[in-house]
């Protein structure tokens, strides 16, 4: 299937044409294209919302150097998830509700940035009591 996306998973049912003329119907086959995204796309956040951690998945297109950062509602960032070289396909960074200096961050909106030389992608988390 030409049109598959990465890191998204797909059901098919084949037809089976025998030699007697009759078709019979096979499936479903469940197939997971793990190939390279074209360009840098989060996938789930778990659990959003989330009491202690979540963890946010990512499928990177390229090796490079990665941040992922921790934004409050008013712009200020709060934690450094990652900052370093990464390899290419599907990682998972986890956040504990923890700042950069240790402490325990209040339940809100949290924004995460992540970015990858010139790509850049934000997603929302909602930590609660």
């Amino acid at each position: 299937d030409a049109s598959a996306r990465a890191g998204v998973r797909y059901e098919y049912r084949l037809a089976v044409e025998h030699r007697s003329g009759s078709v019979s119907y096979e499936g479903p086959i469940v197939v997971e294209n793990l190939g390279l995204p074209s360009r840098l796309a989060w996938g789930s956040a778990h659990p959003n919302p989330f009491t202690e951690e979540v963890r946010l998945d990512l499928a990177l297109p390229r090796p490079g150097t990665l941040r992922v950062r921790v934004y409050d509602v008013r712009g200020a960032m709060v934690a450094s998830l990652h900052d370093g070289a990464i390899t290419a396909g599907q990682h998972a960074v986890h956040w504990d509700r923890r700042s950069t200096r240790g402490d325990r961050l209040p339940p809100g909106l949290y924004l995460v940035r992540a970015q990858l030389g010139g790509e850049v992608i934000q997603r929302r988390v909602t930590l609660i009591q």
